[in-house]
């Protein structure tokens, strides 16, 4: 469709024709819109209307619509929805909006996006790679928890937490860079990410959640840039001894540096 789509009812019409004649690559269209009617629960909002169709293969291009919040719940369980670009004004995602979308694979923040609410992207198995926009200051709770095809994000400076299992269970995760801005890193942020091989623990992070990186199978290297107060490691916060060979010399502070482990299933980390 060349025209941008100016309506919900508009949107309802143009998607009814596409169920006829749905191609296997996605279909793009712009829909510039004042709101979105709420969740996808919500009878004619925009979500509703792509869950009552089944559509597939759409992407939405919403950079022309004014919407500087998506709400909750908005996309939540679109299953056909394959491509997301947030409107130019978007500073917040609501909590669980695109949850259980399983075809999306390209998303296209704002860039003047600051928050990104629990649950934002949780369980949309198909995202492979993230860029994370940098106004964004949090990575709220289980934000990303679950994409289980996600291999590397890009958390900006500037970010300064990581939620309560923002990318838990994210089984493929391979590569995480954390900026020095980062203060704290919840509990479960990074649990069970099995793909995950080193991580480095910038000089900022003051507080390292319970389990945060507990369960990483493949985790043999940890680098941390500063010390950290015995106190605000949190429980099984890596798996093995890596809290006792880190605070052996100085059992308050702990000694910077790189950890080793010969494997994943070790239990025995030695400071390089």
């Amino acid at each position: 469709m060349n025209e941008p789509i100016t309506s919900i009812g508009e949107f309802e019409d143009w998607i009814a024709d596409q169920l006829r004649n749905t191609p296997e690559t996605p279909y793009t269209v712009a829909v510039n819109v004042k709101y979105l009617r709420g969740g996808v629960t919500h009878p004619g909002s925009l979500g509703s209307v792509l869950t009552a169709n089944k559509a597939k293969y759409i992407s939405l291009d919403l950079s022309g619509s004014l919407l500087p919040v998506i709400t909750d719940n908005a996309f939540e369980g679109c299953s056909g929805l394959v491509g997301i670009v947030f409107p130019a004004e978007a500073t917040a995602i609501g909590e669980e909006a695109f949850s259980g979308c399983i075809s999306l694979t390209t998303v296209a923040f704002s860039t003047g996006l600051t928050a990104i609410g629990t649950g934002a992207f949780s369980d949309c198995t198909s995202i492979t790679s993230l860029i994370i926009p940098h106004g964004v200051t949090r990575v709220g709770d289980y934000a990303f928890s679950s994409c289980s095809s996600l291999v590397h994000v890009t958390i900006p400076a500037g970010a300064a937490r990581i939620g309560d299992y923002a990318f838990s269970s994210c089984s493929s995760l391979a590569e995480v860079d954390l900026p020095a801005s980062v203060v704290a890193i919840g509990e479960r942020a990074f649990s069970r990410c099995k793909g995950l091989t080193h991580i480095t623990i910038p000089g900022g992070v003051a507080f390292i959640g319970e389990e945060a990186f507990n369960d990483c199978d493949g985790l043999t290297s940890v680098t941390f840039k500063k010390t950290l107060l015995a106190e605000r490691w949190g429980p099984r916060a890596f798996a093995g001894d890596l809290r006792d060979a880190f605070y052996a010399v100085d059992s308050s502070h702990g000694t910077p540096g790189t950890y080793t482990r010969p494997n994943g299933k070790s239990k025995t980390w030695t400071k390089q």
